[in-house]
């Protein structure tokens, strides 16, 4: 599970930069990008550097440091076998880094734009992984000056699901009054005392200068919700949520998870410089699975076109104390600032959509010569009081 504190390490997204001139000594990664699966053509590759305390999604929450591009007509091998082609990153700090990999099979990626930096439907991703086993990332810990060859970057097949593009469903604001005390330990909500606050997002399809992502109802890459039901233990149960009070009110541990994040106030104010909120809103997946009628069994995973969620009225903010140091804190219910709030939805597979987002930015617009898409804008945001 994301935890709050592993997500705020990132505030939001940024694009990458070259950073080769800011250090005397510097680090190089390289290696080979690699395909065994996919479309004939492939498209362009992007080999991704991360820092490690600052993951992609879905482990976290952090942007690219660096990247390599690697071009569609590089691709060697062929076409129904193992293609594959090398890369390189340099310039980097000594560190602590991930590497991830993004083929973009239909030309709509971009590492500049916020809204294009994510794969779509029929992209293929894929990382430098420490066990073929568990998946997962290998981190590669190096001192400037060093070089470090040899790093082969698997890319799965494509995926099979679109970005999940979504509004927010009709409703009133949600209430922090109903918020309880929290620790830092686990959030404290007293299932006796708690009332749960619901509210849905919508899937919608996207038809922009921008981007395109196809209706929830089409028959190729629908935008939907990709819901997994965990069952990580093979009980047949799904999987409660590990923190004990979220557990106690019935919660399962369900992707895709989604989060707030504070944008402004009533009167459009956005947040101090250098202080951050975010909340969690759980899926309420038990409709789903519960009942001798469910059309779902433990360990699932399906597409919806709604996704109904619990607000929890607790969460972290991050800022700077007086002496310049990092600090965070827990907070609940009228001690986290009324307005309105972002949402970011994280598929399993790593694709987010957030919501308000640059299709929606009225100034933007009118500055790239676009379309404003109401559906995406600060107006869809989340209301809290």
């Amino acid at each position: 599970m994301l935890s709050l504190t592993l997500l705020l390490t990132g505030c939001w997204y940024e694009a990458p930069v070259d950073t080769a001139v800011d250090y005397g000594e510097t680090v190089t990664l390289s290696g080979e990008l690699t395909v065994s699966d996919g479309p004939d053509p492939l498209g362009d590759g992007l080999v991704l550097v991360y820092e490690a305390d600052n993951p992609p999604f879905p482990s976290g929450f952090g942007s690219p440091v660096d990247l390599n591009t690697v071009t569609a007509s590089g691709w060697g091998g062929a076409a129904t076998g193992l293609r594959s082609q090398p890369w390189s990153v340099s310039g980097l700090a000594s560190g602590d880094y991930l590497v991830s990999a993004l083929i973009d099979n239909d030309g709509d990626f971009s590492p500049f734009w916020s809204i294009l930096a994510g794969a779509t439907c029929g992209d293929q991703v894929g990382a430098y992984l420490d066990s073929l086993v568990t998946q997962s990332p290998a981190v590669v810990s190096v001192e400037a000056p060093e070089t470090v060859d040899g790093l082969t970057v698997a890319v799965g097949p494509p995926l099979t699901v679109e970005r999940p593009a979504f509004t927010l469903g009709t409703m009133s604001a949600l209430d922090l009054t109903n918020g309880q005390q929290a620790s830092l330990e686990a959030l404290s909500l007293e299932p006796a005392a708690t009332v749960l606050q619901f509210f849905n997002l919508d899937a919608v399809g996207i038809d922009h200068e921008m981007i395109t992502v196809n209706s929830p109802t089409s028959s190729d890459c629908p935008s939907r919700f990709l819901i997994t039901l965990s069952d990580a233990d093979g009980d047949g149960v799904v999987d409660l949520r590990p923190e004990e009070q979220l557990a106690a009110v019935g919660l399962r541990d369900v992707w895709p998870k989604v989060y707030l994040i504070y944008a402004f106030d009533d009167a459009g104010n956005t947040p101090e410089a250098g202080h951050t909120y975010l909340m969690e809103a759980v899926v309420y997946a038990n409709p789903w699975f519960e009942g001798e009628a469910a059309p779902y069994s433990a360990g699932a995973t399906f597409t919806s076109t709604t996704l109904p969620l619990v607000f929890i009225p607790a969460g972290l903010h991050r800022y700077t104390d007086e002496a310049g140091q990092p600090a965070e804190e827990l907070l609940s219910g009228p001690a986290l600032p009324a307005g309105y709030w972002s949402i970011l939805v994280v598929h399993q597979t790593g694709q987010t959509w957030v919501v308000p987002n640059q299709l929606g930015d009225a100034e933007l617009a009118t500055a790239q010569g676009w379309t404003v898409d109401l559906s995406q804008s600060i107006g869809s945001a989340l209301p809290v009081r």
